[in-house]
């Protein structure tokens, strides 16, 4: 399903970019359709340089990334959209992914103007119930609230649910269990291996904690 080919990402710094640090270094691997795969190292060891390139939030310096056969380093426009339909990040802060000054399902309706304009409101009302159901959230709980208004559990669960609206294949899930209390990890845990189960979702898992 998504398979890295010799992927590196180099910066340039000191002054006047005379110096390059290695972020990653010639790293291939292949993630199949269903499959659970875990990026396991210690911080600053590049791991979650890899989940944004795959996630095209930073450039690639060498290498290419593939996904269904099809390289995505140079996609934009409509191409790089429908990417996005297919591959959601969840990221280690669920607090940063969201504008404090908005309520939190407005990530629900984002996704709608931008990939469903045509669903008419009441059946998207609907896909978003049933998508909070998926994730173990009562809508009539969560739905409306604010983001300081609801756990950090919660706020990652409303991103997996965005995923779920979108019908991702591929989830990249940096460190989104490392902010959260220990009760709370198990539950996220058990949600991302039951989404493997029933929808086939694809995860890239990554994380510092070996256990």
């Amino acid at each position: 399903m998504l398979k890295l080919d010799k992927v590196s990402k180099v910066y340039k710094i000191g002054t006047f970019g005379s110096k390059e640090l290695r972020a990653v270094n010639n790293v291939s691997f292949e993630i199949k359709e269903g499959e659970v795969m875990s990026l396991i190292g210690e911080s600053g060891s590049g791991k979650s340089t890899i989940g944004k390139m795959i996630l095209k939030l930073i450039s690639i310096s060498a290498g290419t990334i593939s996904y269904q056969g099809k390289d995505i380093t140079q996609a934009k426009g409509a191409e790089l959209k429908e990417y996005y339909r297919h591959v959601q990040g969840v990221f280690q802060d669920p607090f940063s992914s969201y504008n404090p000054i908005f309520k939190a399902d407005r990530i629900f309706s984002i996704v709608r103007e931008e990939f469903f304009p045509q669903v008419k409101h009441a059946e998207w009302s609907r896909r978003v119930d049933d998508a909070l159901k998926a994730v173990g959230l009562n809508p009539e709980h969560v739905l409306n609230k604010f983001p300081h208004q609801l756990s950090g559990g919660q706020l990652q669960r409303f991103l997996i649910a965005r995923a779920l609206l979108l019908e991702s294949k591929f989830l990249v899930a940096d460190e989104i269990i490392s902010m959260l209390d220990a009760s709370m990890r198990i539950d996220v845990l058990n949600l991302m291996a039951d989404l493997k189960k029933t929808r086939g979702l694809s995860v890239l898992f990554v994380t510092h904690d070996l256990s």
